[in-house]
């Protein structure tokens, strides 16, 4: 299960950036920036390592978004869990296949889609670290992703 919520957590993060418009406001600012985050550079990654199909992809995404105001903010674990576990969401028979294919997924599958993450990782710390601070932002600016935490993406 925490496979599961892990590849869900990373399809969220990305659908969350997708929702606000975030790959069109790095474009219309900076295209040469644009292109260090392609739009939706971890599903690609995931489908290449394990081949879900589009809605699968789209459901394990919004498995793990809540919609508060006008913001989205991904599930922690716990809540998640009861998503999954709740009948009207109906995710547990929705999700059975990812599920089946990361519990069967060899550990290099893994390790590779690992490794791209942690790449993807360290594009968007570029990104959200202001130049010239040496892995500290300023307060104006997106809070940098630990590197130590690259593959919780």
């Amino acid at each position: 299960m925490t496979n599961l919520y892990a590849v869900a957590r990373a399809f969220g993060a990305e659908r969350i950036l997708d929702l606000e418009g975030v790959y069109v406001e790095l474009r219309a600012v900076s295209p040469d920036e644009a292109a260090k985050l392609p739009r939706h550079a971890v599903e690609d990654t995931v489908t290449k390592a394990f081949g879900f199909f589009r809605y699968h992809r789209m459901a394990l995404a919004e498995a793990v978004l809540d919609r508060s105001g006008d913001e989205f903010r991904l599930l922690i674990y716990s809540e998640f869990l009861r998503r999954y576990e709740n009948p009207e969401w109906n995710l547990e028979s929705l999700l059975e296949p990812v599920r089946q294919a990361l519990n069967s997924a060899r550990t290099e599958r893994f390790k590779t889609l690992e490794q791209s993450l942690a790449s993807l990782s360290a594009s968007i710390t570029d990104l959200t670290t202001s130049p010239g601070t040496s892995g500290n932002t300023t307060h104006d600016h997106a809070q940098r992703i630990p590197t130590r935490n690259r593959s919780a993406l």
